[in-house]
């Protein structure tokens, strides 16, 4: 066998894994983007919810640093992680119908915790649907899905350096399934 052929069996071998299961994508894109150790930890995850169960979470700030955090949800589609359909700050949901402005945001101090629910069903005013009819969307929208509908949880950190707002440091937690039982 050919080094060429060789490397183009690999090259399909790696093709095929990914698309039949993203997992080691997905483990993959879970380390820290700017610090080399994680200033939080995100604990309290289960590994699967329906469409429209409450996640509830807890993010530990595990530094010796306090910082501005805002906290998304993240959704694996079409082979990259991005942000929720209708993205707002999970520590603020607030920020779901209002622009929201850090000025005098909640910093989290060294060792504090903050206790958090995710609620994916929660409608923004601007969508015209009614409440069930958005539901059912979502649901629907899991049920229909070929692939394992993925989401997971981003803290992003900020320190204010002159008045500014600078990113420190960007962390994710493990992914979890969602499933289109109507129950939740």
């Amino acid at each position: 066998m050919t080094v060429r052929r060789a490397a183009a069996l690999v090259l399909l071998v790696c093709i095929l894994s990914f698309r039949s299961s993203p997992e080691w994508l997905v483990k993959a894109e879970q380390k820290p983007a700017v610090a080399d150790m994680a200033l939080v930890e995100i604990t309290g995850l289960k590994l699967s919810y329906t469409s429209c169960a409450l996640v509830h979470f807890s993010v530990h700030n595990i530094s010796e640093q306090e910082f501005d955090a805002e906290i998304y949800v993240e959704n694996f589609e079409s082979g990259s992680w991005e942000d929720d359909t209708y993205p707002y700050d999970i520590h603020a949901p607030v920020s779901l119908y209002e622009k929201r402005v850090l000025t005098n945001a909640d910093k989290m101090k060294p060792g504090q915790s903050w206790d958090l629910g995710y609620n994916r069903c929660l409608q923004p005013r601007f969508v015209k649907e009614g409440r069930r009819a958005f539901r059912n969307a979502i649901i629907e929208k899991d049920a229909s899905a070929k692939t394992e509908v993925l989401q997971r949880i981003r803290v992003d950190m900020y320190s204010r350096e002159k008045g500014q707002l600078v990113l420190i440091q960007r962390t994710w937690s493990n992914s979890f399934k969602r499933t289109a039982a109507k129950s939740s």
